[in-house]
């Protein structure tokens, strides 16, 4: 198409109106392209935000802040008492009978005949975390159903779970400084925080757990003091005794009315006032529970 000279536009009033005609001109020959122009319909655009990564995908993928997201692992059902997980011949989740003391089986842990757990505790859920020496795990006690978590940065031998659903968990052993470690790990397993245990001289830790006020509690063996409850400090891993028995030789677990129960060597879960270390109760038992246990 020609289009007008400049020569035909000093005129300013022909220069616009020529102006106005090769607008018209050239959206015309946009529209006849299929180009978006003056008075059509726009072109679709593309939806950009599809392509983005939603940000609250809860993938569960290592190194991410995302807990993974458990669909099969069901929580300790109410009412199941004293559920620990027992060594024996083989390694197996149990109940025990508050009244009675009978040991009835529950399931194998993992679906093997054996599984190194260290340490168990409950979530604010009911869902029960489980420690061995290398993986944290949620377990079902009730079908031995498990779900690894994540790899602690060592070794760890006990477990217990707060009130916000962050896992505390101990070192098996001791560090070059002679100090056993807390560390302070979200929901995923990831470590949020870490203190060496001050102020004792321990040997081995046996259990630990959050009363109801939120104090951590400890059972533990001090070269100096022999057995002893202890509470520890979660932020500085400042440890002061609180008292001694000799019949603290296992894990603890305190319940929602403060009572502390402690299995043991002789084959008894003793029930202890937090207070002030009495004994108030004594569950003889049929088989050796001394290592891990919960009460729900």
């Amino acid at each position: 198409m020609k289009t007008p000279s400049s020569k035909q536009f000093s005129n300013p009033l022909l220069r616009k109106a020529g102006q106005l005609t090769l607008a018209v001109a050239v959206a015309a020959a946009l529209a006849a392209c299929g180009g978006g122009g003056g008075g059509g319909d726009a072109a679709p655009t593309q939806n950009t935000e599809q392509s983005t990564p939603n940000e609250n995908t809860n993938t569960g993928n290592p190194g991410t802040d995302n807990p993974p997201q458990t669909h099969t692992i069901a929580p300790l059902p109410v009412g199941t008492g004293i559920a620990s997980f027992s060594w024996g011949t083989v390694g197996e989740f149990v109940r025990v009978d508050g009244s009675t003391g009978a040991v009835t089986k529950m399931s194998n842990p993992c679906g093997t005949t054996y599984q190194g757990f260290t340490g168990i505790d409950t979530r604010p859920d009911g869902v029960v975390v489980g420690v061995t020496s290398e993986h944290l795990h949620l377990v079902d006690m009730v079908t031995g159903e498990c779900e690894q978590l994540a790899t602690p940065p060592v070794p760890m031998g006990v477990v217990a779970v707060a009130a916000d659903g962050k896992i505390h968990t101990v070192s098996l052993n001791a560090n070059d400084n002679g100090k056993f470690v807390l560390y302070v790990l979200d929901a995923a397993g990831s470590v949020l925080s870490s203190a060496e245990l001050t102020g004792t001289n321990l040997d081995f830790i046996k259990g630990i757990d959050f009363a109801p006020d939120g104090k951590l509690y400890m059972s533990a063996h001090d070269a100096m003091l022999g057995y002893q409850i202890f509470e520890i400090d979660p932020t500085t891993g400042n440890t002061t005794a609180r008292f001694a028995t000799s019949l603290l030789a296992g894990d603890i677990d305190i319940d929602s009315t403060g009572k502390l129960r402690s299995s043991s060597t002789n084959q008894t879960i003793y029930t202890i006032d937090i207070s002030n270390g009495a004994v108030v109760g004594a569950l003889p038992t049929d088989r050796v529970t001394e290592h891990l246990m919960v009460y729900r």
